[in-house]
């Protein structure tokens, strides 16, 4: 693979290269090749490269929807330029980079989780740490069990208004963050019980374990979703928040606004 991007980097048909690390090895094989254009796209914070840095604010497998993606996020800040083309390099059920795409940026491109991060109203940094903790709750199961969780993210007053407590909420009025590491721990806990979390737009817990009561009517959600995924893209029909679902059946992660799924990540 070295061999051949030393080459291909070297026609004029060829602006950046990205590479999608996942640990320091490949940060290391990526500062070990010799070409021009070089850029380094990861899901967490790194420090120790010289590359220019593309940040997902968490990890996505759908190989398009990660390309699309940072391609966006570069353009943005100026890390890429429209009319260019981009060899982006993925490893596939691999330990070593082994899979090549080439991305003409002068071309439409289309993200819905970019879509989703852009959208006026919404906390980027909020809504990446619940989808991560979500994530992280999809992985380890609470005492060892898969669970499922909902967190409705903006308009809170409206989606209190169209919702319900169901169990005693240790929430309630106290002001925590759920970035707060004591908050996260809390979650954690709580999630095992029925209902969702309400978060504001400035990752405040409103509340806990409340009955999502929004109307049905009008969404649009695939086929085989259950309660808590209709539930929460009809509060998301009905308001101007945004919902983050993971399921217990499967432990994927749904993301959904204006009663739509927006973006599922496994």
């Amino acid at each position: 693979m070295k061999k051949i991007l030393e080459t291909v980097s070297k026609e004029d048909e060829i602006d950046n290269v990205i590479f999608f690390a996942e640990n320091k090895d490949d940060l290391k094989y990526v500062d070990g090749i010799d070409i021009p254009g070089k850029i380094i796209c990861v899901d967490k914070k790194i420090d120790d490269t010289t590359c220019p840095v593309i940040k997902l604010p968490f990890r996505i497998n759908n190989i398009s929807e990660a390309i699309n993606l940072a391609i966006l996020l570069g353009l943005d800040d100026q890390i890429l330029d429209k009319n260019k083309i981009v060899l982006c390099i993925f490893k596939i059920n691999s330990d070593k980079f082994d899979t090549i795409f080439i991305i003409d940026t002068s071309n439409e491109i289309d993200s819905k989780m970019y879509n989703l991060l852009k959208f006026d109203g919404v906390n980027t940094e909020v809504l990446s740490y619940i989808i991560d903790l979500a994530i992280e709750l999809g992985y380890e199961g609470v005492d060892g069990k898969s669970m499922g969780a909902t967190f409705v993210i903006g308009d809170s007053e409206k989606v209190m208004r169209l919702s319900r407590s169901i169990s005693y909420d240790p929430f309630e009025k106290s002001y925590a963050n759920i970035m707060d590491e004591n908050a996260r721990s809390a979650i954690k806990a709580l999630a095992k019980l029925d209902g969702a979390f309400v978060i504001n737009n400035d990752g405040q817990i409103v509340a806990a374990s409340r009955y999502l009561d929004a109307p049905t009517d009008g969404i649009d959600i695939p086929k085989g979703l259950g309660a808590r995924h209709i539930s929460a893209a009809s509060m998301t029909k009905n308001t101007n928040a945004i919902a983050v679902v993971l399921s217990e059946t499967d432990k994927k992660v749904r993301l959904f606004k204006d009663g739509k799924l927006m973006a599922e990540i496994t």
